[in-house]
């Protein structure tokens, strides 16, 4: 029988490491899906040049803060905050 240690166990160093790769890629290749069928070349230039806006924009926000911009911004995010409220600072 082997005694168990007080140490604690090793953890992964990336263990709390942002992982925005699926936003990433909805950023480079919505603007493809949406304007495919009027312009290829429009959609893969949009995306290549809002992918690096869109990173430099959140690269050290928290999670969600897209949402919330939207928000503030005015457009409909829905279940996000409750509709009853009208000001996000006191």
């Amino acid at each position: 029988m082997d005694e168990e240690s007080n140490e604690p166990r090793p953890s992964p160093r990336h263990i709390d490491r942002k992982n925005r790769l699926f936003e990433y890629l909805v950023v480079l290749f919505g603007p493809f899906y949406v304007l495919h069928t009027f312009s290829l070349i429009a959609g893969i230039l949009i995306g290549v040049i809002a992918l690096p806006l869109y990173i430099r924009f959140v690269s050290d926000k928290q999670d969600g803060y897209m949402m919330h911009f939207a928000y503030k911004l005015g457009f409909p995010v829905n279940k996000l905050i409750s509709r009853k409220i009208k000001r996000l600072s006191p």
